[in-house]
């Protein structure tokens, strides 16, 4: 068995733009993305 860990994807037009991990804590993760979000997407890409 094969398990993953919790992430978030944020994609836009079939491409992922930006990869929130961890997500901890997961009740934060929310408004983390969407802070992201309104900051126009400027840091852009992957993020470990």
């Amino acid at each position: 068995m094969s398990l993953d860990k919790r992430l978030t994807i944020v994609a836009e037009e079939g491409r992922i733009t930006k990869v929130f991990y961890p997500v901890f804590p997961p009740d934060r993760n929310a408004a983390e993305v969407l802070a992201w979000l309104r900051r126009g997407r400027v840091d852009g890409g992957a993020e470990n």
